[in-house]
C-alpha cells in the first residue's frame, strides 16, 4: 500500500535532499574552489594599469616594461600624456612566454 500523498512528497523530498547532498555538492564545492580564485582575481583586478603597476603586475622594473613597450612586445594605450596597459595584454604577453615542461626520458 502507498503512503498518502503528503507522506510520498515528505519522503522524495527527503530522499532528493539526501541525493543533492551527497551526490551534487561535493562537485559543486570542488568546481568553486577551482573557479572561485581565479574569479576573485579578475573581479579586484582593475581593466587598466599604470606603468608602474603593470611592472609589477609581471615582475620586471619599470625600465624594462617601458622597453618592451617601445620595442613593440607590449601593446599599451595612452590617456592623455598618461601611459596605460591593459590587465588582458599583460597576461597575453606573460602566457607568450609560456614553456611547457618536457615529459622525463624514462631510461633504465
Amino acid at each position: 500500500m502507498l503512503p498518502p500523498d503528503s507522506q510520498l512528497t515528505a519522503f522524495l523530498r527527503a530522499l532528493l535532499a539526501a541525493v543533492v547532498r551527497e551526490e551534487v555538492g561535493p562537485a559543486v564545492r570542488d568546481a568553486l574552489d577551482d573557479a572561485l580564485p581565479g574569479a576573485i582575481r579578475a573581479a579586484s583586478t582593475p581593466a587598466y594599469l599604470s606603468r608602474e603597476g603593470a611592472a609589477e603586475y609581471i615582475g620586471r622594473s619599470v625600465r624594462s616594461l617601458d622597453h618592451l613597450r617601445k620595442s613593440g612586445r607590449l601593446p599599451y594605450s595612452k590617456r592623455g600624456r598618461r601611459v596605460v596597459i591593459a590587465t588582458a595584454d599583460l597576461d597575453a604577453f606573460l602566457a607568450e612566454g609560456h614553456v611547457p615542461a618536457r615529459q622525463s626520458d624514462t631510461r633504465p
